[in-house]
């Protein structure tokens, strides 16, 4: 996407979400930075208590979670 090219709204449900499961956790994609222009990426994980990090945010990095 050209920098120049105004962003679109989109809406992803999480039937259209590409699957993925890194470190064995089910987790899916519902926007990726080539959707956004690089501006962020969009994705949810399902974990059981115990698996996974605990919430928390990176302010300083381009990862965050929640």
């Amino acid at each position: 996407m050209d920098a120049r090219t105004p962003l679109q709204p989109a809406v992803v449900t999480p039937k259209q979400a590409l699957s993925i499961k890194p470190f064995g956790l089910d987790m899916d994609v519902l926007l990726t930075t080539e959707a956004t222009g690089g501006a962020t990426s969009v994705i949810v994980a399902w974990h059981k208590p115990g698996e996974g990090p605990p919430d928390h945010v990176h302010f300083k990095s381009r990862v965050s979670m929640r």
